[in-house]
């Protein structure tokens, strides 16, 4: 948690800045410095990926990969990596549960901390790359964008919705949008951050909404067509009142959780439609049944709104149907 609390003292410093600033153009990484590292059924392990390049057919051909397969792309956040272990853990998740390809995107290189500042500005050269990256794969083979769904924490929630708009092939099928990031974000323009048009479904789990002088680094604005703001969705339980970066991963891991949220005996993220926390803590939301939904990977793409649910304070997170859990 020491680690979390640093790096977000250094986005706060950073955010104390604007882009107009005399900041030096230095740029830590460029193209190369952006992978692309698939994991299938047949090689799921962490140390086994295959990693592809735009542009190389005869080695995409020659890879696990499965076009006719539905394919996850996980894009991490600032100051960390493919390596993550939401990133593994997610990956193992679905591997053991659907036949599926899953692509991570590592871009560390360019999310180094304390250089918060560039590593927005690099968010969309990530982007660019990575919608190219997505055209070429529906064009060189029968994959569709049907069969797409990107899921981004922090930093790459952002990279995640450039990237559906800059997709030319057709419209991504989901995109989901875990604590997107929010210094340097408030106030953005549409087409700089992550929205509901990104994809014919876009879904947003928010756990440390707010202001960064309030310790808080993820955006509360309603983003996707289904907005879950867990707890309220600015602190989180079992997190220390002053890490951020605590209740700023709590969202991928509250995702990774999900995967297996249907499974027997396993408990779900049941979400209440509300429109504030408030109401929502005071019994003033409609009760659970048709009205509720299940918050993370397994969520009714019909949805729409703000929805509100609690949960544990460590893992398992999820509680099912419980609201009358203390904080």
């Amino acid at each position: 948690m020491i680690r979390s609390s640093l790096i977000f003292r250094a986005v706060a410093v950073a955010c104390m800045c604007t882009l107009a600033t005399s900041v030096p153009e230095v740029h830590y990484g460029n193209f190369s410095d952006i992978h692309y590292l698939l994991w299938t059924r047949s090689n799921a392990g962490n140390e086994d990926h295959h990693e592809l390049h735009l542009g190389d057919l005869d080695d995409l051909e020659a890879s696990p990969f499965q076009p006719s397969q539905q394919t996850y792309f996980l894009i991490h956040g600032f100051s960390s990596s493919a390596d993550a272990e939401w990133v593994l853990k997610g990956k193992s998740d679905l591997l053991a549960l659907y036949d599926v390809n899953v692509i991570a995107v590592n871009w560390k290189k360019l999310a180094l901390a304390p250089f918060y500042i560039q590593a927005v500005e690099d968010v969309y050269k990530v982007a660019n790359l990575t919608a190219a990256f997505i055209d070429w794969c529906v064009q060189e083979t029968v994959l569709t964008t049907s069969q797409i769904e990107i899921v981004g924490h922090s930093l790459g929630a952002h990279v995640a919705g450039v990237t559906g708009k800059k997709v030319t092939v057709g419209q991504l099928a989901r995109i989901t949008g875990t604590e997107p990031a929010g210094p340097l974000f408030h106030n953005q323009t549409s087409d700089k951050i992550l929205q509901s048009t990104d994809a014919a479904f876009v879904d947003v789990i928010h756990t440390n909404g707010g202001d960064v002088t309030q310790e808080c680094v993820g955006l509360q604005d309603a983003l996707g067509h289904v907005d879950f703001y867990v707890n309220g969705g600015v602190r989180q339980p079992g997190c220390l009142v002053i890490d951020s970066g605590c209740c700023h991963n709590r969202a991928h891991d509250l995702w990774v959780e999900s995967i297996r949220a249907e499974r027997p005996d396993n408990p779900t993220f049941t979400s209440w439609p509300c429109d504030t926390w408030d109401d929502f803590v005071n019994g003033r939301c409609q009760d659970c049944g048709q009205g509720c939904a299940d918050m993370g990977f397994h969520v009714n793409r019909e949805l729409r709104g703000t929805y509100f649910l609690r949960t544990n304070g460590k893992s398992p997170f999820a509680i099912g149907d419980t609201q009358g859990l203390e904080l």
